[in-house]
């Protein structure tokens, strides 16, 4: 009932319908249809410009008659982590039941992963599948196809639907040794992910035209380009302002950017000439865009219903910002104390954390869209750490009975 409230209340706060044909929606839209009309992943004339996972589900939908509209979309999206949660549920209540009950309110509750399910943005793909890996490493290790086989292959889906998650793997076999896992079930956890990804990097490597080896060809060097000077400011005047490319290549830029996916060889040359010549600056960059990933509203890709600036839509940006603000804040604390404690379980969502915290560092990352794939996990530790059900619920418990006495 919960989840259903709250997401009633976002759908009667967000207009998701108006965003449906614009930016990352308009792409996956388009390569769905080119797989459901011509059973091929393309986008112009690139077969592979970003991983194929999210258009291959929304190809599924078009399969099945199911029209993707704003409506659609967000029951559809809806009802997968809902099915998410629930089975995350029962997984953690076998050995955790309050928590589990307490992480399932918590993800109900949740307004974040509700807002992102009005989107068409692989994001919505991506907390599912995270969401159920690192909860069947936590609490199924102990069996071989539930917490090695199962977790590898939803790995290699989540690579399939965003390939920046490439690494990742490598990142939790370490974390399993540091567990004193056996040798055998690390390398059965990396076989499953291999088996997952390699049929689509097979498939790249062997294309007639545009072949080569990996998930997607993507933006690799515009994003990287950007990102050794992106600060605050997007347009490429803050660039040649800042130094990073002079005031009369700035309209070059601009049209090279427009066709930013055959023109990666010029983006590369200039981003590396950028990390050579301007390393300090360009850590520096790094650095103070670290935060503007995490912390904000995360309702910035959305178009509310109240009118911009009115006192309903500065209410509503307060009180997101705050939520936000306050998980994480509370996530880091307890991840912190679970860590000196040496809480098994504070280790693995800091692996997921770091992660995209260093993998995103580089590139273009001023979104809080890119840390929202692993936000429940944050909440799972939250849950799972105890903070909650036993220092808050029985201090008040303890409180309530005191003064009643």
């Amino acid at each position: 009932m919960l989840f259903l409230i709250v997401r009633l209340l976002i759908w009667n706060q967000f207009d998701f319908a108006v965003l449906l044909e614009t930016g990352d929606d308009k792409y996956y839209i388009d390569v769905a249809k080119n797989i459901a009309n011509y059973g091929t992943h393309i986008s112009g004339d690139l077969y592979s410009v970003r991983a194929p996972g999210y258009p291959f589900f929304l190809a599924s939908l078009l399969k099945l008659n199911i029209e993707i509209n704003a409506i659609n979309i967000y029951i559809i999206q809806s009802l997968i982590l809902f099915l998410t949660y629930l089975l995350s549920f029962f997984i953690i209540q076998k050995t955790r039941a309050r928590a589990a009950v307490l992480f399932f309110l918590i993800l109900c509750l949740s307004p974040f992963d509700a807002i992102y399910n009005g989107r068409v943005l692989s994001e919505n793909l991506l907390t599912p599948l995270i969401l159920t890996s690192t909860v069947l490493l936590l609490f199924s290790y102990k069996s071989k196809l539930f917490g090695y086989i199962l977790p590898g292959i939803l790995l290699g889906f989540v690579t399939l639907v965003k390939d920046i998650f490439l690494l990742l793997p490598i990142l939790i076999a370490i974390y399993m040794l540091f567990n004193k896992t056996n040798l055998k079930y690390i390398v059965i956890f990396l076989i499953a992910y291999s088996s997952a990804v390699s049929p689509w990097i097979i498939r790249n490597a062997s294309l007639p035209s545009d072949n080569f080896v990996g998930i997607s060809k993507g933006i690799f060097w515009t994003n990287l380009w950007a990102g050794t000077w992106l600060r605050d400011d997007l347009a490429y005047s803050s660039a040649a302002k800042r130094g990073f490319i002079e005031k009369n290549e700035i309209e070059l830029f601009v049209k090279k950017r427009q066709n930013m996916s055959l023109e990666q060889e010029f983006f590369r040359d200039q981003a590396l000439n950028n990390l050579i010549h301007k390393p300090f600056q360009v850590i520096g960059n790094w650095a103070y865009r670290v935060p503007k990933m995490w912390i904000g509203t995360r309702t910035d890709l959305f178009k509310m219903r109240f009118e911009t600036r009115s006192l309903f839509w500065y209410i509503s940006k307060l009180f997101y910002f705050g939520t936000n603000l306050v998980i994480i804040l509370l996530f880091l604390a307890l991840v912190t104390v679970g860590i000196i404690k040496k809480d098994r379980a504070a280790y693995l969502p800091l692996v997921f954390i770091l992660y995209l915290l260093f993998i995103y560092m580089p590139f273009y990352n001023i979104e809080t869209r890119y840390s929202q794939p692993v936000f429940s996990v944050m909440l799972l530790y939250i849950a799972l750490s105890g903070f909650i059900n036993k220092d808050i619920i029985k201090n008040a418990k303890s409180l309530f009975n005191s003064k009643s006495q």
